[in-house]
């Protein structure tokens, strides 16, 4: 029996999504939530179940980025399972204020959130810029304290806008863990799917990931595999180009989710 094509529509576009969101996860060491919940969005599905829906989104296509990472030796695994821990004692408080926002309030905070993307980036071109080239020594061991304030931010955000909070990982390891960029990026990635795991059994108990995967559970395995085919695209990327230029174009595109973002929450 052939698939009706407005069902078949439907499908493409959540794999269209999915890709382009995963070729920016493994290129900037994101989870790719940013772009994910205004996609969905776009596609009709309500912002509460969006946030739980890109969680589901974020581990496969962090799974996927960190493999290609794993494999540029861009990971340190301790750092990111101390990151996950931590991350774990906060992601519940910001499902816990997820799910009791009005829809319009989400929207507005998650519009807030692309402005605060937007300086961080911002700030990451400066620290790449004043970087350079820097090593990572072998013998190197991150402080503790970095690691751990690092993951306590990450889980709240997380949780509470179904991003993978690598977006704010990445300059804060560069800031208070002293981890050169290439290496942020890809133990980010590892910290994201821990903690996008977390997010998921936190907003399946809450309900409201349950009813979204009840309605949309193969549109989102679709979704979902298309990430896991665009991240190590994405990774390939982060390794072969230099990235100013598609940080800028990443920035703008940022920009434009702010706008909707906002302009959704009017009308929600």
């Amino acid at each position: 029996m052939l698939m009706p094509m407005e069902n078949l529509v439907w499908i493409l576009a959540f794999v269209g999504s999915g890709l382009s969101a995963g070729v920016l996860s493994g290129l900037f060491g994101v989870g790719g939530g940013t772009l994910v919940v205004p996609l969905l969005l776009l596609l009709g599905i309500p912002i509460h179940h969006a946030v739980g829906m890109s969680l589901v989104y974020i581990v496969f296509a962090s799974a996927s980025g960190s493999v290609k990472h794993y494999r540029q030796d861009n990971i340190h695994l301790a750092s990111a399972l101390w990151m996950s821990a931590a991350a774990f004692f906060t992601s519940f408080v910001g499902v816990k204020i997820g799910v009791a926002l009005p829809a319009q309030w989400l929207s507005f905070l998650f519009s807030g959130l692309m402005l605060l993307v937007l300086g961080i980036f911002a700030y990451r071109l400066h620290l790449e810029k004043k970087q350079g080239q820097q090593t990572w020594e072998p013998d190197f061991k991150p402080p503790l304290t970095g690691l751990m304030t690092t993951g306590l931010i990450a889980g709240v955000f997380s949780s509470l806008f179904g991003v993978g909070g690598g977006f704010v990982m990445v300059p804060l390891l560069v800031i208070l863990a002293r981890f050169n960029l290439k290496k942020a990026a890809g133990t980010s990635l590892v910290a994201i799917f821990f903690i996008g795991l977390t997010g998921i059994l936190q907003h399946y108990l809450f309900g409201d990931l349950k009813a979204a995967l009840h309605d949309h559970l193969w549109p989102m395995v679709a979704m979902a595999l298309a990430g896991v085919v665009g991240a190590p695209l994405g990774a390939m990327l982060n390794h072969k180009l230099p990235a100013r230029w598609l940080h800028l174009g990443f920035m703008a595109f940022i920009l434009a989710i702010t706008v909707y973002m906002f302009f959704y929450g009017q009308q929600a």
